[in-house]
């Protein structure tokens, strides 16, 4: 009963993690972001020297300060960056992709309040730009905003219904708000669109496994393992979910999956785990 209840407590602490993980700018549901107009592409000192020369030649030019800004920013001077894309939406206020780096150059800094009001003002701009509906709920969440996080996801999702990560980001948000039904539910859809997208099986099978659907909870972690072979996460919830439907047909598969977990994770609680699979496997050549 321990270990039922230890595995129980190890899924809804996996599904809580969900939305922090998104809100924390985790690439998990793969979202895509806006295209940018005039993208660096790199930020060597060369290339970097060549963006400033262009600046100072066309110092009105506002994708020239925005490439400037971008080359700055993926060598971590944010600050500067900042400047160069605060200089972009100067000089031409109705430019979203400025608007866009300046929020997530805010965001990086830590910036929040900052990096809000910019993402509002790229999606006043596009109002029908889903992903740029998403980079403003997905900050919203970070702030704890849940509702106003959810105005912005279902608008991504009028806007583009067939989209597997938007469905999948709106999964995180839910399963923050406490709708493990409406979570699972978009979870379900992402995975019927886009049947490759392993984490949105992931997380389906981690909430499968909290509402006590084992079946469906072991072929969603079965379908994240054939997708992503040797995530320890996806190993531990496979083998707790194996352990805790105790059909003993499953015992091969179980004792297969926790001791390649304990190869990738050697410790107490996967060391337990595979001494109870193979107390049960004893017990059963016994009888």
């Amino acid at each position: 009963m321990a270990l039922k209840n230890q595995i129980r407590l190890t899924a809804i602490l996996l599904f809580i993690s969900m939305a922090i993980l998104i809100a924390a700018g985790s690439a998990l549901a793969q979202a895509k972001r806006p295209r940018r107009s005039a993208p660096a592409s790199g930020s060597s000192p060369a290339q970097i020297q060549k963006l400033r020369a262009a600046v100072k030649a066309n110092p009105k030019n506002h994708e020239a300060h925005n490439a400037l800004g971008l080359a700055l920013a993926k060598i971590g001077q944010i600050n500067p960056a900042i400047a160069e894309f605060k200089e972009s939406v100067r000089l031409k206020p109705d430019y979203a992709e400025g608007w866009l780096n300046l929020g997530s150059a805010g965001e990086q800094k830590g910036d929040f309040a900052a990096a809000l009001e910019s993402y509002r003002k790229a999606s006043e701009i596009k109002p029908d730009d889903a992903q740029l509906r998403i980079k403003t709920g997905s900050l919203l969440l970070r702030l704890q905003r849940l509702d106003d996080a959810a105005i912005e996801f279902n608008r991504a999702l009028q806007l583009d219904p067939e989209s597997a990560e938007i469905r999948t980001n709106l999964g995180f948000l839910l399963g923050q708000m406490g709708d493990l039904n409406g979570s699972l539910s978009q979870f379900e859809e992402a995975v019927r669109i886009k049947p490759d997208l392993a984490q949105a099986h992931y997380y389906l099978g981690v909430g499968r496994l909290i509402s006590n659907d084992l079946d469906k909870a072991i072929s969603s972690f079965r379908a994240f393992n054939n997708l992503k072979p040797g995530d320890a996460e996806a190993l531990q919830s496979l083998g707790s979910a194996l352990l805790r439907r105790g059909d003993p047909a499953d015992l091969p598969e179980t004792l297969k999956v926790l001791r390649q977990l304990l190869k990738l994770r050697p410790n107490q609680e996967t060391e337990e785990m595979l001494r109870k699979a193979e107390e049960l496997s004893r017990e059963r050549i016994k009888n």
